[in-house]
């Protein structure tokens, strides 16, 4: 993408919020009401938390926990629910590039597989910290499809009347990457993020690779350079 982009969309858990540490303390609070098989690392839970909850019962507690007890899921959830912001930061460089994005006149927006249910009560505890409000928010539980589908990009597009080839998206999974492609936006695979670990950013064969969101920040202001030339 050589223009300028019209809009930036984002992920949001592992890419614009660091909410990580936020489920390491649910899973250390679960685990005082009830011992897993295998208490999981910081590291394995930032590995695997892209996968969602199930995921993480599974790697605390044994495969086949996440269906068979399912009250280890909805307690989780619930610890979640209670708490979702405490220890959840955004990501070095966002808020200087969300406001850099209102600034330049570039929309910007979050497609997540996250509940809204668990998506507006994060925001709106971060909004200060972001300080700037996202044109328009779509999640998990809004459509019938969710990533890597792309339906829920195109809506997004959609509500904010943006076409896909003058859009970006920016994610640390290859559903997110997949979703874009499939989509026909500009794809951003954010290498910081919640990376498995058998996983290569590279085999995801992104239009762009970051390490930060400082790197975006750079790469996107020279766009806007190259549409003043």
């Amino acid at each position: 993408m050589n223009a300028k982009p019209q809009a930036v969309l984002f992920d949001l858990d592992g890419t614009l919020l660091d909410t990580a540490p936020q489920f390491v303390q649910c899973l250390h609070q679960l685990l005082e009401e009830q011992p897993g098989v295998h208490p999981a690392t910081d590291a394995a839970v930032r590995a695997c938390v892209s996968e969602g909850a199930a995921a993480l019962i599974k790697l605390t507690y044994g495969a086949g926990a996440e269906v068979e007890r399912p009250d280890l899921l909805q307690r989780l959830l619930a610890l979640y629910a209670a708490d979702p912001i405490s220890r959840t930061h955004p990501f070095p460089g966002t808020a200087q590039l969300l406001e850099w994005l209102d600034g330049s006149g570039t929309l910007w927006g979050i497609v997540t597989n996250k509940p809204r249910r668990f998506t507006e009560p994060l925001l709106a505890g971060v909004a200060g910290r972001l300080r700037s409000t996202p044109a328009v928010v779509v999640c998990g539980d809004d459509l019938r499809e969710s990533k890597p589908h792309p339906q829920p990009l195109l809506h997004a597009l959609h509500q904010i009347a943006i076409e896909p080839q003058a859009a970006v998206y920016v994610g640390d999974h290859r559903r997110d990457v997949e979703a874009g492609r499939a989509a026909k936006l500009y794809t951003v695979a954010a290498a910081y993020g919640y990376i498995g670990f058998d996983e290569e950013v590279a085999s995801w064969a992104a239009d762009l690779t970051i390490d930060s969101l400082d790197q975006l920040h750079v790469w996107l202001a020279g766009r806007e350079e190259t549409a003043h030339v």
